[in-house]
Formats: structure tokens, C-alpha cells, sequence
């Protein structure tokens, strides 16, 4: 099965074009997957890996905040990254000289809480990826995701009520009531055994790769080319979606990243600190994402959707899509309540 057919069930919510949105965002984001190799590559010492939790969440833009007990040295201001590929290695490699920081220790009873917060933004021009025209809102959904330290026990995971966060425009709120985001978005706690739930006609675990860590390359070329059996076209997509949630094994993150730097087509945009912004622009209606990792910890800080359709009922600087991860460790998890 494809990247793109798990379209994910966590979004419930009644907007009518949310599930074109998502599919759009998707679609464009993957388009085009250049296969040219890149000049650079990490040495040997990536033969050792990285993996994933994607299916979870398809969205378009990920924060990765915090995650607890990790301590990483940060990577020194007067190492220069001229490249996409540069900040990739670096980061790979500073994720394996801090291999024990890197895998999140949880004691027995503890959970990985990740926090996932999506916004949405929707105008009355979205239907026809068009400007707005007299009205617009943003939305935001948070779900929450409880991890076990013993991967077989049942993860949590937390549903909440759509929050509107905005309106523009003097149509905004008659849009928005015509909409009506999140009216059949079902909060609550639910438990999945062993972290496996059902995708539509798919039965699968959350960490959709998971029973394949042990299976994926360490070599970044040998990775890359295992993604591209899996997924084909999506294979980088697949790889940058494995790695948002920092559930695969350090040594396989490592080697992702290595795998993302021969995989083609990325711009290195600014760097400033640790965080870098990478960009890669697709064909189809000139849809640009955007996404910063951080060198020192290896993680995708944020992934966004760039609005192409502007005008002056929309702000500026609201994305089409953003979601961002919030992750740190618990003691405990919320009761099921279906």
C-alpha cells in the first residue's frame, strides 16, 4: 500500500474539503520526486540507523518542541551549511555521536506523549484553489498521542474538541457556519493494543514501520532504495514522515536523514542556529512546503504548507496547513472513554 492511500482516520472533522486539502497537500508535496543523485553523502559511520511513525498523522507540517531527558551539544555556529544535503549529514551525525540522548528513555510505567496540533485554514476560494473572495477561517484540532515504554501495551490516544481560531473578512462568519468545522469530530480517549489500529480496510500499527526496523538498511543508498520498493515516488515523503515522531531507533533516524540527502530536490533556505529551513518546490500549482530541522537533534522542527493563492481578506503569513508535534514523557496516560 501506498503513502498517499493512507489517508489518516484521526481527521474527523466535517469540513467538506478537508479531506481534498489533505489529499492536495499530499499530492503536490510528492510531485515530481527528482531521482538525480546528490554530490555529498554521509560517510560510513551512518551503516549503523532510523524509523518512523507516519501513517499516523498525513498532515503538512510538523514542531517537534521538546523531547524530555534528551541532551544534545549544539552544532558549533562556524560549521557552515551551503546545502540541503550538508544539513542533513550534520544532523545525522550529530544524531550518532549522541546516540544515548537520542533514543527518549522511558521508565517502565512511562509514556512519549505527543502533542499534535493542526491548523487549517479555509476561504471561500479554497473549493477552487482560488483567493477568497469575501470570507475565510482558521481552525485547529489537537489529538495526543500517549506512547508506552513497552511497545506492546496500549497506546493512548486522545481526541479533542476543533477550536476556531480565527475569522477574516466580512463573509468570514457566515462561512464558517455554513461549515462548520469539527461537527462530527468524536472527542474522547481511546486505547489501541499494541499500538495497532485499522486505516479503513488496513489493520496496521501506528508506527507504521515498525515491524520493519529491523529489516530497513543502515546504508543511506541501500535505505533509500528499500523506500523506493515500499513506496515508489513517495519514498522521501515516507522517510520525512517516519522520522517526525522519533520513534525509530537512533541509528536508523541517522541514516534517513543520510537517505533524504541523496534523494534529490531540496534548497537549503536559511540556517540560523541549529535550525535550518529546507524547501522543496513542486510543478503543480506552484504549492511550496517548507520544513526546519534542527542539526543538533536531528529533528524535523516544522513542515508547512505555503498559501499560493493571496489576497486581502487573509493575513499574511497563514499557511494553508500547519501542524506541529509537541513531544515529552509522562507518567501516566488519560483513561479510555470509548
Amino acid at each position: 500500500m501506498k503513502l498517499s492511500d493512507l489517508v489518516p482516520e484521526i481527521e474527523k472533522e466535517s469540513d467538506p474539503a478537508a479531506a481534498r486539502r489533505i489529499a492536495r497537500s499530499r499530492s503536490k508535496l510528492l510531485h515530481e520526486v527528482a531521482q538525480s543523485p546528490r554530490r555529498r553523502r554521509v560517510g560510513g559511520r551512518l551503516a549503523v540507523g532510523i524509523g518512523g511513525f507516519g501513517a499516523l498523522v498525513a498532515g503538512t507540517a510538523v514542531i517537534v518542541a521538546f523531547v524530555a531527558g534528551s541532551v544534545f551539544a549544539p552544532v558549533p555556529a562556524t560549521i557552515p551549511a551551503a546545502s540541503a544535503d550538508e544539513v542533513f549529514e550534520q544532523a545525522a551525525q550529530s544524531i550518532l555521536d549522541h546516540v544515548g540522548a537520542a533514543d527518549t528513555h522511558l521508565n517502565a510505567s512511562q509514556y512519549m506523549r505527543v502533542e499534535i496540533i493542526r491548523d487549517y485554514l479555509y476561504t471561500d476560494g479554497s473549493q477552487d484553489l482560488q483567493p477568497a473572495k469575501s470570507g475565510a477561517f482558521t481552525h485547529r484540532d489537537v489529538d495526543v498521542l500517549y506512547v508506552p515504554a513497552n511497545r506492546e501495551d496500549a497506546w493512548i490516544f486522545e481526541t479533542k474538541p476543533t477550536v476556531v481560531t480565527g475569522t477574516y473578512g466580512p463573509g468570514g462568519a457566515k462561512l464558517l457556519n455554513s461549515i462548520k468545522p469539527g461537527s462530527d469530530r468524536e472527542a474522547g480517549v481511546q486505547a489501541f493494543p499494541g499500538g495497532v489500529r485499522t486505516y479503513g480496510n488496513v489493520t496496521q500499527p501506528i508506527d507504521r514501520f515498525r515491524d520493519s526496523y529491523k529489516d530497513m538498511p543502515r546504508d543511506p543508498q541501500q535505505l533509500l532504495d528499500w523506500f523506493r520498493v515500499q513506496e515508489g515516488e513517495y519514498a522521501w515523503m515516507a522517510i520525512l514522515d517516519a522520522l517526525y515522531m522519533n520513534l525509530p531507533p537512533a541509528d536508523l533516524r541517522a541514516a534517513m536523514l543520510g537517505a533524504l540527502a541523496i534523494s534529490g530536490d531540496f534548497d537549503l533556505v536559511s540556517v540560523d542556529g541549529n535550525d535550518a529551513t529546507i524547501q522543496r518546490t513542486g510543478n503543480v500549482d506552484q504549492v511550496v512546503q517548507q520544513f526546519v530541522i534542527d542539526r543538533a537533534t536531528g529533528f524535523i522542527d516544522s513542515v508547512t504548507d505555503l498559501r499560493s493563492e493571496q489576497d486581502d481578506i487573509v493575513p499574511p503569513g497563514i499557511p494553508n496547513i500547519q501542524e506541529s508535534w509537541v513531544v515529552s514523557v509522562v507518567d501516566n496516560a488519560p483513561t479510555p472513554t470509548r
